[in-house]
């Protein structure tokens, strides 16, 4: 018989069979999940696993051959202007005229700034006076030369005078010898007196002395002809002499000119202004024994040269053929293609940090720029005379990005990429499997469910895919030997493992495509 129990006690009683059977049903629920186990993470499953089995759990790959996988190495680059100069007084004094600011156009020659140097302008009016001078002495010498050659030719004809002279005094004197000894003989025979022979002698002898005297005048001609020779000498030499000073005082006037035009300060090639500090009136210094700042910056733009610093790793592979891929961070997207221009063939670069610089020279217009460029270059009487040594700077060709306009101005900084060679049959990793320890690099590989510390020699490396040669020791040394794909390479937790360490591969997939 059961008792009849209060309502209160029911309603208590019928609380407690709800609760008991909610708390029934978690325990069901509770009971259920643990009877559904999940995979545990990722994360965990490895430390419990080298907990239970002693060996590390690690990635594992092994090397691929990538067919169309070309050496390349991407680097920071920024451009230059082609020709870049900063202009300085060789003069101290007040600007006088400057007309070009920054964006003007120069052409080549033009004067762009005149420096007022009144000592020096003064200097070369007076050396233009002293050429005066020594001209109207030139001239006069000149003058003095043609009146002693004159009297050196009439001392020439002298002579042959003189000498007919003699020769008329001779006969004269042959004449009237024989006409004394006719009268002497008239004597002799009593045909006629004395008196007459001694006249006729009186004639032989002055005939005789008129000989002696033509002779004795062609020898003064002669010396005469000696003495006109010589003035006319010395008048060539005195010519010699002025024209001479006229050279010298035309080269005094010349060096002072030179030192007048450094006030004239001229656009050593055509290109822009890019900077300008001082203005008509301003004070400068001369550059050449004070410490100044550069008055005007001129720069070539219609060509630019994109720099690049190679690692020493790629250096080999530079050639005038080399494709380089240009990025501007300020013109996104758009690729430029363009060709190694010039590098220079050492690793020792002033920044000592063992790299190779290379240049890229570029046309920066448009396809029709160009094309009247290259027509005017050929029109020239020495084409390109004014380009640097190298290959001409091609019209670049771009590609991608919204806006079409690739003009490239000094000081844009962007990335360059230059693509080498393909690479044929070569089995290539990652660059992040390659370990470097001590100044050496290796790789870890699986031998023996052991990690195995290898050296190896890197070949090719663009930081992204990587190109070695296991180095095996043998008995003389070490030899080389390509991967061949075979190679099971550990690929993670490589900073927790040491040689001869235990592991427990996970082999990864993994794809060599660009």
């Amino acid at each position: 018989m059961f008792a009849v129990l209060p309502k209160w006690v029911w309603k208590v009683a019928g609380v407690g069979v709800v609760l008991a059977s909610v708390v029934s049903g978690l325990l069901v629920i509770n009971a259920c999940s643990r009877a559904q186990p999940t995979d545990p993470p990722a994360t965990s499953a490895a430390p419990q696993e080298e907990i239970q089995t002693g060996a590390l759990v690690v990635r594992t790959i092994r090397a691929k051959s990538n067919p169309s996988f070309a050496l390349s190495v991407k680097a920071p680059a920024q451009v230059e202007a082609y020709e870049a100069a900063d202009l300085e007084s060789q003069v101290a004094g007040s600007v006088e005229y400057i007309q070009k600011a920054e964006g003007s156009l120069v052409k080549a020659g033009e004067l762009l700034i005149k420096i007022a140097v009144p000592d020096l302008d003064a200097a070369v009016l007076e050396k233009e006076s002293v050429i005066h001078q020594r001209e109207s002495e030139l001239a006069l010498a000149q003058a003095n030369e043609h009146t002693a050659q004159a009297a050196l030719a009439v001392a020439v004809r002298s002579i042959d005078v003189a000498k007919s002279g003699v020769l008329m005094a001779e006969a004269t004197e042959e004449y009237r010898k024989k006409e004394f000894r006719r009268f002497k003989n008239l004597v002799a025979e009593h045909a006629a007196n004395e008196q007459l022979a001694d006249e006729q002698e009186r004639n032989y002898q002055a005939a005789a002395a008129d000989t002696m005297r033509a002779r004795a005048n062609v020898l003064k001609v002669a010396s005469d002809l000696e003495e006109a020779q010589a003035k006319f000498d010395a008048a060539k030499t005195d010519v010699k002499l002025k024209a001479a000073l006229v050279d010298v005082a035309r080269r005094d006037r010349d060096h002072a000119q030179v030192l007048a035009d450094y006030a004239k300060i001229r656009a050593p090639f055509a290109g822009v202004i890019t900077r300008r500090s001082v203005d008509p009136g301003s004070f400068v210094q001369n550059a050449t024994s004070a410490h100044t700042r550069p008055l005007l910056r001129v720069e070539r733009q219609d060509l630019v040269t994109v720099t690049m610093k190679v690692p020493d790793t790629f250096a080999p592979y530079v050639g005038s053929e080399t494709e380089a891929l240009i990025e501007m961070s300020e013109l996104p997207g758009q690729l430029i293609h363009g060709k190694v221009t010039r590098f220079s063939p050492t690793l020792e670069s002033a920044a000592r940090d063992h790299t190779m610089p290379v240049q890229v020279d570029l046309f920066n217009g448009s396809e029709a720029d160009y094309q009247k460029f290259m027509a005017d270059e050929n029109a020239k009487k020495k084409p390109f005379d004014d380009l640097k040594e190298g290959p001409l700077p091609i019209c670049p060709k771009v590609t991608g990005g919204a806006v079409q306009s690739h003009r490239l101005y000094p000081g844009m900084y962007g990335d360059m990429k230059l693509v080498f060679r393909r690479l044929e049959n070569t089995y290539l990793l990652p660059s992040d499997a390659i370990v470097h320890q001590g100044g050496a690099t290796y790789l870890y590989l699986v031998r023996n469910a052991k990690a195995a510390l290898v050296p190896v020699e890197i070949q090719v490396d663009d930081q992204r895919l990587a190109k070695v040669a296991i180095l095996e020791k043998t008995a003389g040394g070490s030899v080389r030997r390509d991967l061949n794909g075979q190679e099971e390479v550990i690929y993670s937790n490589q900073s927790e493992l040491s040689d001869g360490q235990a592991v427990k591969p996970i082999p990864e997939d993994w794809s060599p495509q660009d």
